[in-house]
């Protein structure tokens, strides 16, 4: 007679590999579609993520949860773009160029924070600015090397470059990492 009872080794394991799997599909889905319209269902968001209604409410009780997860998720993905380029390496330029390739990689889930209007939050701004100091020693560095300009004010250059590259991304330019480069960093370089 087989007993119906799991293992304790096997209920204690955490969620089932399909349900990590949904939610990466959910995440995924809810950035693309509140990208292309910041004031979609959840029902539009389970259609594209190819999840029913109920499995969507497993994973979030709502969508300000969905919207707040969305948000966690871009800054993880932007914390390990910025940390994958390696912004130690080689000059302060050729680091910048990297994290700018690396974000834009990453970008599908970026878009969704320009187009909720969420980068007011002062929670979501301080950890923004946690994730993108990596750029500001590098314009640090950059400026003590002679790399880049000797009055260029660090903490602004980033802001200046996360907004050209969010602006970037957010029209669907081809090549947006050109763009700044082009814009900024060509720009920031010593005269």
């Amino acid at each position: 007679m087989g007993s119906t009872h799991r293992p304790a080794a096997e209920r204690h394991r955490g969620p089932r590999r399909d349900a990590h799997e949904n939610r990466r599909l959910l995440l995924e889905a809810s950035a693309e579609v509140l990208a292309e319209n910041p004031s979609a269902s959840m029902d539009e968001i389970a259609a594209r993520a190819g999840l029913g209604r109920a499995t969507v409410y497993r994973h979030v009780a709502g969508r300000a949860e969905l919207v707040h997860e969305v948000v966690d998720d871009a800054l993880r993905t932007a914390a390990h773009a910025v940390q994958s380029a390696t912004p130690n390496e080689g000059t302060a330029p050729d680091a910048l160029r990297r994290i700018l390739a690396a974000l834009v990689d990453s970008g599908t889930q970026h878009r969704p924070l320009l187009l909720l209007g969420i980068t007011q939050d002062p929670e979501f701004l301080a950890a923004r600015a946690h994730v993108l100091e990596p750029i500001t020693e590098l314009v640090r560095r950059g400026v003590s090397t002679g790399d880049l300009r000797a009055d260029l004010d660090p903490a602004w250059a980033q802001q200046a470059l996360l907004a050209l590259l969010q602006t970037a991304v957010a029209l669907g330019r081809p090549d947006p990492v050109e763009d700044v480069w082009s814009t900024l960093i060509e720009g920031w370089r010593p005269r």
